[in-house]
């Protein structure tokens, strides 16, 4: 069983229990320090070259592309 505790200083709190959620919480998080830091998009569907958004997906957190409507896992399953 993994066990989430800490404090995200990256621009938020992370409020989420279970883990697809806790790394939804945190990329976003993620993408708001680069987009405020570096005025950039991260990361960037290679297929349309905007920025992905994160979701919780099947119970999994992925990357979401809004104009293809696709999803890209986001953690290695391996």
């Amino acid at each position: 069983m993994i066990t989430w505790e800490g404090i995200a200083t990256l621009g938020g709190v992370i409020r989420a229990i279970r883990e697809p959620d806790v790394a939804v919480e945190t990329a976003e998080a993620v993408q708001d320090y680069v987009m405020a830091r570096y005025r950039t998009v991260w990361p960037v569907c290679p297929v349309h070259r905007i920025g992905f958004h994160p979701v919780s997906a099947d119970d999994a957190p992925a990357w979401e592309c809004s104009a293809g409507e696709h999803r890209v896992p986001m953690l290695d399953s391996r």
